[in-house]
Order: structure tokens, then sequence, then C-alpha cells
């Protein structure tokens, strides 16, 4: 559905994104991960038509896209990081202001505006100012607002930024059910959790380039690690034991005193060299995980702070 080649965009001196490309399926819940400054919202701007791309071709349904590419814009919806809604308008009314600006029936509009609202769970809060509305009701809003034409394509940056809980897991829910309907979605997000429930394929920027994509389970794989082995112990242990371990398995980390996480490449073989190892200071716990995405995430981009 959507096609990606060799884009670049530049600021200056500073190059946003650098070659990028790659392709969404119809019917995707395709997600696009990065530390901050990676280059996620740029490509999501150009995607969209709000910026032009320096080099590179974006296709939707096989037409360039671009500022003036309005019929291939009208089948996008799209959810911006920040709230975009007038405060001083009911739910309703901030849906009729923006379904008019696309061609669509009074009659067709108004039947929408209570589809949308069901499907975010506001029907019964349509007539209210929204300046009265918790963050993740006004989310939730800013969705409807982006689902009023049918898109066939929908597009989240950052849609869960400071929500609480029962509020990130209602639009999961719903995002979800419109994903199941046919819609294609693509969803950028900080949180690998959210992605690791939501997406069934991820791309990880860095640096203005895609440095990963492919399923989670594909990424993870991209670890030179199999498993993690977490091991609590009863006692301290001493700095030579710990710089055994370390020195045996790279990137272990100290969770606490007497908390150590491993990265293993056989449960069998390593196990019990650790076990043996360490057994003298009591072993309360012990588990092994396969690696997450946020370990492979981690590990392609580095742990280091980005601001």
């Amino acid at each position: 559905m959507l096609k990606l080649t060799e884009v670049t965009k530049r600021f200056g001196s500073r190059t946003a994104v650098d070659s990028v490309s790659f392709t969404v399926e119809r019917g995707e819940f395709f997600g696009l991960l990065g530390p901050n400054g990676a280059g996620k919202s740029t490509t999501i701007s150009m995607i969209v038509g709000a910026l032009e791309q320096d080099s590179g071709n974006i296709q939707l349904d096989g037409v360039p896209m671009s500022k003036t590419s309005n019929l291939a814009k009208s089948k996008i919806g799209f959810v911006p990081q920040e709230i975009a809604l007038y405060d001083d308008l009911s739910a309703k009314d901030n849906l009729l202001f923006f379904g008019s600006l696309y061609p669509i029936s009074t009659r067709e509009l108004q039947k929408r505006i209570s589809e949308v609202l069901t499907q975010v769970g506001l029907q019964d809060r349509a007539n209210e100012p929204i300046q009265r509305f918790a963050g993740g009701m006004q989310r939730r809003l800013n969705i409807a607002v982006a689902l009023l034409h049918n898109p066939e394509l929908l597009i989240l940056d950052e849609p869960s930024v400071g929500l609480d809980p029962q509020s990130r897991n209602q639009i999961f829910e719903t995002l979800e059910e419109i994903n199941r309907a046919g819609t294609t979605i693509i969803y950028t997000s900080h949180y690998m959790e959210e992605v690791e429930r939501l997406c069934n394929r991820i791309a990880i920027f860095d640096h203005g380039k895609i440095i990963a994509i492919g399923s989670k389970q594909e990424i993870a794989k991209m670890l030179p690690d199999l498993s993690v082995l977490t091991l609590r112990l009863g006692s301290e242990p001493d700095e030579s034991s710990r710089n055994n371990v370390a020195q045996r398995f790279e990137g272990t980390e100290l969770i606490d005193s007497q908390t150590l996480r491993i990265p293993i490449n056989s449960v069998e073989q390593d196990v019990p060299w650790i076990i043996g190892c360490l057994s003298r200071y009591g072993i309360t716990s012990l588990h092994t995980e396969e690696s997450s995405l946020e370990d492979a995430f981690l590990h392609l981009t580095g742990k280091g702070l980005r601001d």
C-alpha cells in the first residue's frame, strides 16, 4: 500500500532522514521505533505530505505523495503527537468542523460522527466542551477526527504519551478493532510493550536510517544472545565472582547488589556453569527468557541517553 524508496530529508547541514526505503502492506499494523531525533516524525511528515522530501519517492497505492497530491492524502488519517482540537468546542462540534473539510455530505457526516464517537467510547460525552475532558478522552477524540473520512491508512505519532494505563488500553483496543476491520495502521512509539502488543512488523530508526526491519521475532533474533538469565542471590557476591561471570558473558548487568541479568547462548551449557560459580551465595530465584524487542532495540541503538 505504501512504498518509500531512497527517501532523504535535510535541514541545513543536518540529514534528518537518510536514504530510507520500506514498504507497508495493506492491512498491516506497522511500527516505527527509534530514539529521540532518529527521524521517525520527519518520515511521517513526508508520508502525509506536510514536508517535501529532498530526494527519493513516496507512493501510496502507486500514486506519488507530495504537498499537492490531495487525492492520495485523502486516503490517510493522521493523529499527531500533540492534541489538535478546539478546547471551547464540544466533541461533536470538533468533529463537525474537521469533517466539513472533507467532501462528505451533511447526512453522511452526521452518521460518521455517531459511528466514530461510539468507536472511541465517547458517545455519551458528545455535547460536552472538550476542555472538561481528561487527557485520555482528548486523545481518543483526536483519533475519532482522523477516522471521520474512513481512511485506508491511519498514522499515529506517539498517541499514548502521558496517558494512564486504562486510557492506553482503551486506545489499544480501539486500534486493534480498526485494524481487524481492514484499516492499515502505522504506529510510532517509544514504548516497546506497545509495539510488541500491536504491531505485526517493525522498522527501527537511528540517525536517520533504518537499521532493522521485520517481525518482533526476526528483530529479536538480531541479538547475539539467545536467552537472558535473571539470577537472585541470597547474599551479595564478591567482586571476583562478578568479574568471572561478566568476563564469560558480555553484557552481564548487576540489577541490584544481589541480582544479575546475564545474556547466555545455551541454557543447558551456561546455566550449570553460572550456578557452580555463584551457588555459595545462595540462589533464591532463577529464570530465563528469550531476548525481547527492548533488548534488541538497545543492542542496535545503544544505551546512551538521547536528548
